[in-house]
């Protein structure tokens, strides 16, 4: 059916025009991996900065929390949600500027845009704040949603999912960047919860296996209760355990953000046309 009306869309579907191109979800599945490898430079120095981070704070939150469960009479659980909470700030903190790297590259490689690709770690930094604030609504009302009938996960989880480099590249604001990413994603929520749905299972074989191997090199037996009791958040082998994983973890959160950021170009492809660094400026 064509829309004969002034100023609305020529075609009442996106699907009734001829022209229509469909989502691409095995090339933005693919690029979800390849371009976290975009540059290796800045990655690997993101890296270690979150490393050292997720290192030295595991050794606090969890030096804390075993004193209070050794000392249950003494316990402030004032302190204890404390200590729990802020120690999830900052690791959203840390996720999102890691992530902020790899939009950059990623968006770089996948554009061919050198210019994108220049001092990412100094834009990550400037960029940071304003994302911490997107990723903590993101999140809240995910969680919220969730358990109000899954709401959070079906509309809101795909439906605000491009917030990242729709902020980073359109500069539309915090709240302007959420509507930008649910109007982009309108028509495309299946394609992008499903991406994020087997990402989803795929980061969590990755985790798991790596976190185990990383148990397993640690010396620690998990079945033997001794042995988890007998651990110690500030020794070498549980340093070690923390690493590996961390590096587990960021390189999943890594692909998230490559693959977000190709989906983001697919779409803005899809529904507005090519990407230029004239655009995105504009």
């Amino acid at each position: 059916m064509v829309n004969q009306s002034p100023g609305q869309p020529q075609y009442q579907y996106e699907w009734q025009n001829p022209t229509h191109r469909s989502f691409d979800f095995g090339k933005v599945f693919g690029r979800a991996f390849s371009g976290v490898f975009a540059d290796i430079k800045p990655l690997l120095i993101g890296l270690l900065v979150v490393g050292l981070f997720t290192v030295g704070l595991s050794v606090m939150t969890t030096g804390a929390t075993q004193d209070m469960v050794a000392n249950p009479n003494n316990m402030d659980m004032g302190t204890f949600y404390l200590v729990t909470f802020g120690g999830n700030l900052i690791s959203l903190l840390m996720i999102v500027w890691f992530q902020l790297i790899v939009i950059h590259t990623a968006y770089a490689k996948f554009t061919g845009d050198e210019l994108v690709g220049q001092n990412v770690i100094g834009k990550a930094l400037r960029f940071t704040l304003p994302m911490f604030v997107i990723a903590f609504i993101y999140s809240l009302v995910c969680i919220l949603g969730f358990y109000a009938l899954l709401i959070g996960f079906v509309f809101v989880w795909p439906g605000w999912a491009l917030a990242g480099p729709v902020y980073v590249f359109e500069r539309k604001g915090v709240f302007g960047s959420l509507g930008r990413a649910w109007t982009l994603a309108r028509n495309y929520k299946r394609w992008i919860l499903l991406f994020l749905f087997v990402l989803s299972l795929i980061a969590s074989v990755i985790y798991s296996l790596i976190a185990g191997l990383a148990v397993v090199a640690g010396g620690y037996n998990m079945f033997d209760p001794a042995s988890v009791g007998d651990i110690n958040a500030a020794s070498p082998r549980m340093i070690i355990v923390t690493s590996l994983s961390a590096v587990a973890g960021y390189f999943i959160y890594a692909v998230y953000a490559s693959g977000l950021t190709a989906a983001y170009l697919e779409i803005k492809d899809i529904k507005e046309g090519g990407t230029t660094l004239g655009d995105v400026f504009a």
